[in-house]
């Protein structure tokens, strides 16, 4: 999903916060955190909950997988297509201007628009065959090129740039202190605790350790590098897409729905999810709209209009129990009956997201990766998004320049525009976006100031659901299995001097006080909970 997690370092796993490591995958569609697992959000067959669906949403075929129903699952596929002239009439975003988008608002105002980027892809499914296929396809291609986009670091793309880093710094030292950084990163994964029935804890911590890869890679890079090596990497390869736009006659019936949500009509609904509790909330600095200033939680009688304003982590854990809003409880049965008894390769994510933002509210480009490799499913359901693909490399590069220098952003994005690098899609409410796994997007909510053709609304409100791709998540529920599960690097030669070093004090300090190894241990245990108190409370000190 989208996922500010370039906020993070943690998609999409990691938890929204100033752009720093902005290489980061990101944690929810929009990527704000839920990098630790509950074993509620794992998929799982579930029972069918067709009683969520309206009728015209509910497949009339109670059992499309049965032979003797063959011939009725065809009467309905054809009847499907004719459903066209009863649905909505859609406006097509994407007929209307390339948008403008802020990029700054303070000291001075910056707006980038397109110009030559390519409009996205449109893809037309009438039937949930046709819908099936197109996920089957995108399936087989994302398991036969996982060594070049999966981002964990015993993925063959990610191992390619630890060897990069660690020649560099042999042969001529360039890159030592990136080894430093590298192997303190290495470090703090193979220091993790966490067991093996925490999967999706594992694997955002794998993850913290290939981004930092990422952000080293960047280092001293130009755009040419990195496009460059995208194209070795085969990211820029015909079909190796980011995203695309949906549309037809199983879309609209399964997964589209417009409706105008003004704040008055949102703020129910966010009560009801946060259960009358705290939201999380961002805005964006007026210096520059990748970074945002704070991230906190406000309670909901709290909540003000304003723009710049985003929350991305509104969820509700669909495999509890329903939330009661029905356009959140439809959307989940919709696909989770799609998904039922025909999709062998697909596994929804319980957990369902609202999206909500107000105009001028960005989240930097990112590869949702806050979860094991994944679709997502956008459904716009009121006012507008802006959503930018890039492919991987790139995009992580804009995000990690970009953050730091806003007349940068701008200037790389018009040179991406020019070379016509990338795609772009205006989705509007009753669309739908596909978000692949292979590549890289930025979202934004394009302002009714600086687009006048765009139809005026208050709040862009999204409804997103996450599919598991099922090969790559048993993959790596086998990397991520043992207790050897966090060692993907070898130790440096330095490591070892330090490591017998330390063994010496130790010893000759348990020989000194006469301490047994539990004993030792017990001590270890409590300084190191006691350092960590420390670092916390000079963290929060330095934060006020």
């Amino acid at each position: 999903m989208e996922t500010d997690t370039e906020k993070s370092a943690g998609l999409e796993s990691g938890t929204q916060v100033s752009v720093t490591v902005n290489v980061s995958s990101t944690s929810g569609p929009d990527s704000e955190s839920n990098s630790k697992s509950e074993i509620s959000h794992f998929p799982q067959k579930k029972k069918r909950r067709i009683q969520l669906l309206q009728p015209a949403q509910v497949e009339t075929n109670p059992n499309p997988t049965s032979p003797c129903s063959a011939e009725k699952g065809n009467a309905d596929e054809t009847k499907s297509k004719t459903l066209a002239a009863t649905r909505m009439e859609i406006l097509d975003y994407n007929k209307l201007a390339l948008p403008t988008l802020r990029i700054r608002k303070l000291p001075t105002a910056v707006t980038f628009q397109f110009q030559h980027t390519p409009r996205c892809e449109t893809r037309r499914v009438d039937t949930e065959t046709e819908l099936r296929s197109l996920f089957a396809a995108e399936t087989a291609r994302a398991w036969d090129r996982k060594d070049s986009w999966v981002r964990h670091p015993k993925m063959k793309w990610i191992a390619d740039m630890i060897n990069e880093l660690k020649v560099d710094a042999d042969s001529d030292g360039s890159n030592a202190e990136k080894m430093l950084q590298l192997n303190a990163a290495r470090r703090k994964l193979e220091t993790a605790t966490l067991t093996e029935d925490d999967f999706l804890g594992r694997w955002a911590e794998s993850q913290e350790l290939a981004n930092v890869v990422l952000k080293l890679w960047f280092e001293g890079k130009s755009l040419q590098d990195v496009i460059q090596r995208s194209k070795e990497l085969g990211h820029m390869d015909e079909g190796m897409v980011s995203g695309c736009v949906l549309h037809g006659n199983s879309v609209q019936r399964l997964l589209s729905k417009s409706q105008n949500i003004d704040f008055d009509t949102l703020l129910p609904m966010v009560k009801k999810m946060s259960k009358n509790r705290k939201v999380s909330l961002y805005k964006v600095s007026d210096e520059n709209i990748f970074n945002t200033v704070g991230g906190q939680s406000v309670g909901v009688d709290d909540i003000k209009t304003g723009e710049g304003q985003g929350s991305l982590n509104t969820t509700w854990d669909c495999s509890e129990d329903f939330s009661g809003i029905d356009l959140l409880d439809s959307y989940h049965g919709a696909i989770d009956e799609f998904l039922y008894s025909a999709d062998k390769d697909l596994l929804l994510n319980n957990l369902m997201y609202l999206i909500w933002k107000f105009q001028n509210y960005a989240t930097a480009y990112h590869q949702d990766t806050h979860v094991p490799p994944h679709y997502t499913l956008y459904s716009q359901i009121s006012g507008v998004s802006v959503f930018h693909f890039l492919p991987i490399l790139v995009g992580l590069y804009v995000t990690h320049v970009g953050n730091k220098d806003a007349l940068r952003l701008t200037s790389i994005l018009q040179e991406l525009d020019e070379l016509k690098i990338g795609s772009v899609a205006t989705v509007g409410p009753g669309q739908v976006a596909l978000i692949l796994p292979f590549g890289s997007h930025g979202v934004w909510v394009p302002s009714n100031a600086l687009n006048p053709s765009f139809p005026k609304f208050e709040t862009s409100v999204i409804r997103a659901a996450e599919l598991y791709i099922k090969p790559l998540y048993d993959e790596f529920v086998k990397v991520l299995a043992g207790e050897r599960w966090n060692e993907v690097l070898d130790v440096s030669d330095e490591e070892k001097a330090m490591l017998s070093k330390f063994r010496e004090a130790q010893d000759s300090l348990r020989k000194e006080m006469g301490l047994s190894l539990n004993d030792w241990h017990w001590l270890a245990k409590k300084v190191l909970s006691q350092w960590e108190a420390l670092e916390g409370t000079q963290s929060r000190k330095t934060a006020d």
